[in-house]
């Protein structure tokens, strides 16, 4: 909506003009909305403004949130969600807390009634500021609508500045159709800035070069903060110049290449032996955007006992909140890395990093030998199919685990998951905000049979738009992963997780959409390569074994090098 405004003539403009006029002079941006009585205002601008509005109406508002956040991991930028006012905001909060806890830049549009009926418990009226304190950065109420170009401003820098994550704009409906003389805004109002990130000082720059070019045994642990920081280039050439072995968080998964040697694999709860050795014999643990969350962690008393700990990290709130580091760095990685490759000159001792590289990386061999599908092949053989250069959006549990260690991810920015929250019903809404903003590359949906039904109505969405998404459903007949809890820590006493679904391919064809159905190997790899041959939305549902579960584990209260390998 690139309306001209000039001081020529004056433009009278309404709050709702403003909204969408602010909004446009930011990077491309595809709006995520729901549509209702309390936003009748504003989507009768964005109906006139269509030709220079890109919108993807979704059918529930956890839903909207979810696709937004989507948008924002795949582009680095805000992403947009339009939310309805009372019941809109309260089911928009799931979405709000998973793009929180995971560090994700949202700018979430949310109506409110009118300023007069505020405070009188009216038609749809929640405490919006109350209610959203927690899984947000920074609430903004509109009182006058002339504040809404520096609102929108600031709305879109405070989201990305520091530890990125959701920022409210709470826009009361008698604000949307009042109008101003636009005149007298332009110039005091939109004012462009540059994220200011807080500089690390020399002396902490040195003196941790100098602690990682004395140890011994180095180990690199990156988390998601390497990939909000935009810092993944820098830590390739880090890695190059160095040869520190690498280990990952489920979230920092895709910031450095999975089929590079170095890449032990991820940590923690579900961890390789590589990596999770490695990081018990470290003698230096250099950790990049990290949060140190209890599924990495184990038993915080065991966690890497013998190393020095550098901590890299944002915000400084997280920097000895869980586990006592040695040197804290308050800071951005980028400016952290591009130091260390600047002054590199260490000749590499491979002595260290050949021992590493003899651990297991894998995750425990299955059996092959009966007839039924293991999820692992399912897998495998995606990322055999688009060569590991796919989006791949994951709904929580089991397949979330199986994905990680199965698939081969080569680029930034191509595994989409909630971790902090573990939001079931995340996965296929998420992968519309990643299709709509690149349609230049596959998007995988994988679910399994109890999260794809949490959102499953979004299903007409990807049929509406045609958006490329794959959607992958493992059908084991079970919420899998706490039956896998039942199974190993409560003596098999499966209490409600043995669900039914309904035919996953016939609803996918009610949707418009193509389905397929396989249930051994072989049919697995001829419904992959007929769904990947087209670009239109495809639903697979693979039949899987029913009580396949996701090894290694840690048991509850175990430290890292106490994982399970197989069922005792």
């Amino acid at each position: 909506m690139k309306r001209l405004i000039t001081t020529e003539s004056e433009t009278i403009l309404s709050g709702s003009e403003l909204l969408l006029e602010a909004i446009s002079q930011e990077e491309r941006t595809i709006f995520m909305g729901q549509p209702s009585y309390s936003l009748i205002p504003l989507f009768d601008e964005i109906y006139k403004s269509q030709a220079n509005t890109e919108i993807i109406h979704t059918l529930h508002e956890q839903a909207t949130v979810h696709a937004a956040d989507g948008f924002a991991r795949v582009t680095g930028r805000p992403g947009v969600a339009i939310i309805p006012a009372g019941p809109g905001l309260t089911n928009a909060i799931t979405g709000l807390a998973t793009a929180y806890m995971d560090s994700v830049p949202l700018v979430v549009i949310t109506a409110q009634v009118a300023t007069s009926e505020l405070g009188k418990d009216s038609f749809q009226e929640v405490d919006i500021n109350g209610m959203t304190t927690s899984v947000a950065k920074h609430s903004f109420l509109v009182r006058n609508i002339s504040e809404i170009p520096q609102m929108v401003k600031d709305a879109f820098y405070l989201a990305k500045a520091g530890r990125p994550g959701p920022i409210i704009i709470v826009l009361p409906k008698d604000k949307m159709i009042e109008k101003i003389g636009a005149t007298t805004l332009i110039n005091n109002s939109i004012i462009h800035k540059k994220l200011n990130n807080i500089t690390i000082p020399d002396s902490i720059l040195t003196h941790s070069f100098n602690e990682i070019t004395s140890a011994k045994k180095p180990v690199l642990l990156i988390g998601g903060g390497v990939i909000s920081s935009g810092a993944t280039k820098y830590l390739k050439e880090f890695v190059n110049k160095t040869n520190i072995p690498v280990t990952s968080t489920l979230m920092g998964l895709s910031a450095y290449p999975s089929d590079d040697p170095l890449h032990l694999g991820m940590v923690g709860m579900h961890g390789t032996v590589a990596a999770n050795k490695a990081i018990h014999q470290a003698d230096l643990l250099l950790v990049l955007g990290v949060r140190f969350s209890d599924r990495v962690t184990g038993r915080i008393n065991a966690f890497s006992p013998q190393s020095k700990k550098i901590h890299v990290e944002i915000d400084a709130a997280e920097i000895n909140k869980i586990i006592p580091v040695d040197y804290p760095v308050v800071g951005d990685i980028k400016e952290f890395l591009y130091f260390m490759n600047e002054n590199w000159n260490k000749e590499i001792d491979n002595v260290w990093v050949n021992k590493t590289l003899t651990w297991l990386k894998d995750s425990p061999q299955y059996n092959r030998s009966s007839s039924t599908l293991k999820p692992q092949d399912v897998i495998q053989l995606l990322s055999t199919a688009t060569d590991g250069e796919a989006i791949v959006v994951t709904d929580v549990g089991q397949h979330q685990i199986w994905t990680a260690h199965n698939y081969t991810f080569k680029q930034s920015r191509s595994l989409l998951t909630s971790g902090g929250l573990g939001t079931m019903g995340y996965g296929l809404p998420a992968a519309i905000g990643a299709a709509a903003s690149d349609k230049s590359r596959p998007v995988i949906c994988i679910s399994g049979d109890g999260g794809i039904q949490m959102n499953i109505q979004e299903l007409l969405t990807c049929s509406k738009y045609d958006l490329p998404i794959k959607l992958v459903i493992m059908n084991n007949g079970y919420l899998g992963m706490v039956r896998q809890w039942q199974e190993l820590f409560y003596n098999r006493r499966y209490s409600q997780v043995k669900i039914s679904s309904p035919n996953f391919c016939s609803l996918g064809e009610a949707y418009g959409i193509k389905s397929y159905n396989a249930s051994t190997y072989e049919d697995a790899m001829g419904v992959i390569s007929e769904a990947f041959a087209t670009l239109e939305p495809t639903v697979m549902e693979f039949n899987v074994k029913e009580e396949e579960n996701v090894f290694p584990i840690v048991p509850p209260g175990g430290s890292n090098q106490e994982a399970m390998f197989e069922k005792s």
